[in-house]
């Protein structure tokens, strides 16, 4: 196994032993491997992965919108949330991702469990609309507060709606 590889199968076999079904799927592709889980159990399934099997590194948090994806039946769901995590320990990677309802998306927060998630919970809620419940101060990072939609969701016009008209405007010509 060299150092790129994803995490052994008996390491996910014994992941997948202790979750049970709460684990709904484990999806190997291109040499990464993806836990899916369901979203009212990814907290605690994060939590184990930390503090049980040394994925205590953080390396990403984002989401996926999958409305108009080519595959039919592919995807339970419009969104996921993908958490991309990293053992330092054992020098692997894995992700993991839970797939939300389209009509009230959200899920957890996990700012509780890595401190940088706060700021990455802000980014999806803000680029997506996906709301991380117990989340300290889930508000917009990115676009400004009266922006109305989520500009990473596949039905936002790729051209905005006119909220460049509406910036302020600043010069960095004066003192």
């Amino acid at each position: 196994m060299t150092a790129t590889d994803n995490a052994p199968d008996t390491l996910i076999d014994q992941i997948r032993d202790r979750h049970g079904a709460r684990i709904a799927d484990v999806v190997r592709d291109r040499g990464q491997v993806t836990l899916v889980v369901n979203p009212e159990d990814a907290h605690d399934i994060l939590a184990s992965l930390r503090d049980d099997y040394g994925f205590d590194f953080p390396v990403d948090l984002s989401a996926v919108d999958y409305r108009d994806w080519p595959v039919e039946g592919e995807h339970p769901e419009r969104f996921a949330v993908v958490y991309m995590l990293s053992s330092l320990a054992r020098n692997k990677r894995l992700r993991v991702k839970a797939y939300l309802n389209e009509l009230e998306p959200s899920i957890r927060s996990t700012a509780d469990l890595f401190g940088c998630n706060d700021w990455l919970e802000r980014e999806v809620y803000d680029m997506y609309g996906i709301r991380f419940t117990g989340h300290p101060n889930l508000i917009r990072i990115l676009c400004p507060d009266n922006l109305k939609g989520h500009a990473l969701r596949k039905e936002y016009p790729l051209t905005g709606r006119g909220e460049r008209e509406d910036f302020p405007v600043y010069h960095t010509d004066q003192p």
